[in-house]
């Protein structure tokens, strides 16, 4: 039985170091997450502004200049924006692959964790009924040398 415990101890500290991997994988995902989520706010909030200049008219540059400058811009923008979104798109599909992956190790980390605590408690009432067992040997030999 104790060498039940090792192997349940080592497969325990291995499915440890990978739940450890998998929650910096799962970390670096959302991080990357964020980030394109930020820029893509950054992005609408800069289309809001340049269709509000649009729509306000003023400026140094001719009007028709100027709204040949602003729609060419917010083509581009535009484009850009279906681009981050993309992005954003695949950081979601590996964030939530990652976020399964570490689940699915999480469980294995449990599953190790109870079979270790079954195999010390088998242990240990293994080593009680021993002891038992010796004590009422001796207890026995002590009343019949009594005798």
């Amino acid at each position: 039985m104790n060498n039940n415990l090792k192997v349940w101890k080592l497969l325990l500290a291995r499915s440890e170091e990978d739940l450890s991997e998998a929650q910096r994988m799962l970390s670096r995902a959302q991080q990357e997450w964020s980030q394109i989520a930020e820029q893509r706010e950054k992005l609408f909030r800069i289309r809001v502004e340049y269709l509000k200049q649009l729509s306000d008219g003023d400026g140094v540059i001719g009007p028709s200049d100027r709204l040949l400058l602003f729609r060419n811009f917010i083509v581009h923008l535009d484009q850009t924006i279906s681009v981050v979104e993309k992005k954003l798109s695949d950081a979601t599909k590996t964030k939530a692959s990652f976020k399964a992956k570490y689940d699915r190790q999480l469980r294995v980390c449990r599953k190790y964790e109870a079979l270790r605590d079954r195999a010390i408690s088998h242990l240990q009432k293994e080593l009680e009924t021993k002891e038992n067992k010796e004590r009422d040997l001796y207890n026995l030999s002590r009343f019949n040398a009594n005798r």
